[in-house]
């Protein structure tokens, strides 16, 4: 009769370790990061936020915690879930969160750590004329997904460079056209809650002469410089008769 109990509790014994291990492994660890940086305007990246269910019925969700606006956590596709979507602007920081697995209902834990994106100015080169009117930069940026960032998380610009002898521009981004060459201006964008620093633009421009068809107009259309003929013309003729007229008065 001893023989059979320490038999049983072995079989009893082996069977306990069998569970604890298939229990342990059931839930298997997260393809690649356990605990996922991401950043704001970044889509997230799919391999290395994947979680893995080992449960008969292999549902994983959420059952603490709260994801960053812009982020979901879905099906891929048979045991499979993942984090995906872009953080919005306004969602530094780090968000605890509690996947249970309903197959076995084993939990793990991951924080998903939200950064600062990345930004890129954007801002064309510029062709001017000479006696062009002044006029304002109007660069944005980009995130990380190539989007226009808008809204109150919209970065803020300083500006510089420029040549006296070409063309000038102020705190404010107003550039005044000065005279014929080239040189190029610098735009800077400071970081922010939500952003990175952006590297620095460098904008070209280049100031052309002002072709003779391109002189003003007058009010009602008439070429500046028509009309100057026509005035000296007129000038000229006048002095014409008059000379005229003195010789008459001669004989």
């Amino acid at each position: 009769m001893k023989r059979r109990t320490k038999m049983f509790c072995l079989v009893l014994t082996a069977l306990l370790c069998v569970t604890v291990l298939f229990s342990a492994a059931a839930f298997a660890a997260p393809v690649g990061n356990t605990a996922p940086n991401v950043q704001i305007g970044v889509s997230l990246s799919s391999p290395t936020l994947n979680y893995y269910s080992g449960g008969a019925v292999g549902n994983i969700s959420i059952s603490a915690g709260t994801l960053p606006s812009g982020v979901i956590f879905s099906h891929v596709g048979g045991n499979w879930w993942r984090f995906e979507g872009t953080p919005a602007p306004g969602t530094a920081g780090n968000y605890p969160i509690t996947l249970i697995d309903s197959g076995d209902s084993n939990t793990l834990s991951v924080t998903l750590t939200v950064a600062s994106g990345p930004q890129t100015i954007v801002q064309p080169d510029i062709t001017a004329t000479v006696g062009d009117a002044p006029f304002q930069l109007t660069p944005h940026s980009t995130n990380g997904n190539g989007a226009t960032i808008s809204g109150t998380h919209t970065p803020t610009y300083t500006y510089g460079g420029g040549n006296a002898a070409v063309a000038t521009i102020d705190a404010t981004g107003n550039v005044t056209i000065v005279g014929v060459g080239s040189t190029t201006f610098t735009i800077d964008s400071a970081a922010n809650a939500s952003y990175q620093a952006a590297t620095q633009k460098i904008v070209n421009i280049t100031v052309n002469v002002r072709p003779p068809s391109a002189l003003p107009k007058t009010g009602d259309g008439f070429p500046m410089g028509a009309l100057l003929a026509l005035l000296g013309a007129a000038l000229a003729g006048l002095g014409w008769l008059g000379y005229r007229l003195r010789r008459q008065g001669r004989a």
